[in-house]
């Protein structure tokens, strides 16, 4: 094994005559939840869900090291096969065999991907989710890994689209990804699972996820892969700190267990897997001595006295496990609550929170080369103000808001946000917000003058005797008409702290139903008709998620869980991030508000940047888009309200 920060040396014969060597010192430690090589996916990117952090070494564990690596979305990782180093003159044959080609034919080790090498160096494309720099140093979370825990790492360098990817590559005797085997799990190993998700931490909660995609790879040898007869072994893979216990048979991989595993376990000896067979030693060598409880001279541990535990008292100790569960449940919730009220407090000075860390807000660039729009609250003026507003009376003020305009009051001063310009606007030393939109959400906000008339308007909408009405333009197809009732909680996996998913087995998660629409699909583009059933904070594009088909430009609740959202709080509107999002704000639009006899019907128009990103995607018109904000509008506005909401 080769310790970190440790020395790998590397012999390399600069000319024929000489025998030259040079010293490498990794920079990082690879911490990935594979802790011995067998059922590491074979290729970088076959399980998405595998996430490693690389931590660095000092003197690289610096911000100025990491300065800019965030807005690339890949990178390579040069490291060390630091279990399968040999000298080069133990090599007893240049020849190996690949399991592609089922474990039988022989290639030269240069036409190979093996792990064991020349110079044990190996090379993996991986994902960058999040660049970490705290105060004790820096560290850099991947995903899509293939990489054993306590890998050195020698090298980081950023993959370049544009040079890396060839599109005429062929992969001689593999050219395609593998074909994967399905993979059930029994209603024990269900069981054991649900447990560890209630345990709390993102690893408990993707780690049926992760089984799924390390298990389909068929991790086993090719020699049992293609064994005649089918393979009766159980076999046995660490994760985490996880043993996960599977059989393999013609009709896919079967997980029967997954506990804990000792410590001393999870340390890689062998690249076997951990088989148990009746009758059979292992093929790596002995099978490992196992005291047997029957005759050992301690007492079980379900017995710490020495004596037969009776029925009662056996009950007693379960409900006292589920009581200290239990209380550290409530535990875990409270440094929740704690750590959420420390974000807030964060908040306010001027600081975000993102992946548990407090970031100043980006200031303006000064560099006209970077061309970035940097995360602020745009200052309006009264002038531009009066354009928003679409109908005004003593009582009431209908607004169409543009996106990025925040509705409530920011420390930037009172032209910064819709109900400080409001009250510049109409001298009043008061006014009320009835009901807000997300800040890259456009359309109708409405403003009372007085409190009763918002109190009237409120009792409404809290009552759900209002009707509001959404467009959407969404990244995915979704069915003609589909009802989503998935509650939402907290994300606690997203580093973008305000992000809410759909949490079905969360208790604190809230009841959500939202119905979607399909007005025009064109590829891979949806124009939806979304009528919100409940209100939750961020629901409709929570709900979009949940269904594959996140709203176009969404920075939260995208395809990356958040990532671009903190990258845009941090560094502000990047070019990487333009490449990736396509448009600079969520395509969503609110048409509709309409409150029946507390005050009426308000309606919006689309703005210009919704009416584009349709025209480019959907071939849509301004006239045609209008037809169909006009239609679904009048479909609201005929059906009965108490069949609206049932």
């Amino acid at each position: 094994m080769l310790p970190a920060p440790a020395t790998a040396a590397a012999a390399v014969d600069t000319e024929p005559s000489s025998a030259a060597a040079f010293t490498m010192h990794p920079i990082g430690t690879v911490r990935s939840p594979f802790k011995q090589k067998f059922g590491i996916p074979r290729q970088p990117h076959l399980a998405p869900t595998a996430q490693a952090t690389i931590e660095l070494h000092p003197p690289f564990n610096t911000p100025d090291a990491v300065k800019g690596l965030a807005e690339w979305s890949h990178v390579w990782v040069t490291f060390v096969f630091h279990k399968t180093m040999r000298a080069v003159d133990e090599w007893q044959s240049h020849l190996v065999r690949p399991p592609r080609l089922g474990g039988r034919t022989r290639v030269g080790v240069f036409a190979s991907r093996a792990t064991y090498r020349p110079n044990p160096i190996g090379l993996s494309a991986c994902k960058l989710d999040t660049v970490h720099v705290r105060p004790d140093g820096v560290s850099i979370v991947l995903s899509g890994i293939d990489l054993l825990d306590g890998t050195p790492v020698l090298d980081i360098k950023p993959y370049l689209p544009y040079a890396d990817r060839i599109e005429d590559a062929s992969g001689s005797y593999a050219p395609l990804p593998p074909t994967v085997v399905p993979v059930d799990f029994t209603d024990v190993a269900t069981r054991q699972l649900a447990d560890r998700a209630e345990m709390g931490g993102s690893h408990n909660r993707q780690l049926r996820q992760l089984i799924v995609e390390v298990l389909q790879q068929d991790p086993r040898p090719p020699a049992r892969s293609d064994a005649p007869g089918g393979d009766d072994r159980e076999y046995g893979v660490f994760l985490y700190d996880v043993n996960v216990s599977f059989t393999m048979s013609d009709a896919g991989a079967l997980v029967t267990n997954v506990v804990p595993a000792p410590p001393e376990e999870t340390s890689d000896v062998s690249n076997e897997a951990v088989v148990a067979r009746k009758g059979a030693p292992r093929r790596g060598g002995p099978r490992p001595q196992v005291q047997d409880r029957r005759t050992a001279d301690a007492p079980p541990k379900d017995d710490p006295e020495g004596r037969q535990l009776s029925k009662e008292e056996l009950i007693e100790r379960r409900l006292a496990k589920k009581r200290e569960k239990k209380l550290a449940r409530q535990a875990a919730r409270e440094r929740a609550g704690e750590r959420q009220r420390q974000n807030r407090e964060a908040s306010r000075k001027g600081d975000l929170r993102a992946s548990g860390q407090v970031v100043p807000k980006a200031t303006e660039s000064t560099s006209e080369e970077a061309k970035v729009r940097v995360f602020r609250y745009p200052v309006t003026t009264l002038e531009e103000f009066a354009k928003w507003i679409v109908s005004e009376d003593d009582s009431i003020m209908v607004f169409n808001k543009p996106a990025d305009v925040v509705c409530h009051p920011s420390k930037n001063g009172p032209l910064s946000s819709l109900v400080g310009a409001a009250r510049e606007y109409t001298k009043l030393e008061k006014v009320h917000l009835i009901a807000r939109l997300d800040r890259e959400t456009s359309g109708v906000v409405l403003v009372a003058k007085d409190p009763e008339c918002a109190a009237r308007h409120q009792r409404a909408i809290e009552g759900r005797n209002a009707l509001k009405l959404y467009f959407a333009l969404l990244v995915g197809n979704v069915a003609e008409a589909i009802t989503v009732d998935q509650p939402l909680g907290k994300d606690k996996e997203s580093p973008a702290w305000i992000k809410d998913v759909v949490a079905p087995n969360d208790p604190e998660a809230r009841p959500a139903v939202t119905r979607f629409r399909r007005c025009v699909s064109v590829g891979n583009y949806t124009l939806v008709a979304v009528t919100p059933i409940t209100g939750r904070k961020h629901q409709i594009r929570a709900h979009a998620e949940w269904l594959g088909a996140p709203i176009l430009g969404d920075k939260m609740y995208g395809r990356d869980r958040g990532i671009s959202y903190v990258r845009f709080v941090e560094s502000g509107w990047l070019p990487a991030l333009e490449a990736e999002l396509e448009v600079d704000r969520h395509m969503l639009h609110c048409a509709l508000i309409d409150v029946g006899d507390a005050g009426g019907r308000y309606t919006a128009p689309p703005p210009d940047d919704f009416v584009t990103a349709c025209e480019t995607r959907l071939s849509l018109g301004r006239d045609e888009l209008s037809r169909i904000f006009e239609t679904e509008l009048a479909l609201i506005q005929h059906q009965p309200s108490k069949d609206i909401r049932t």
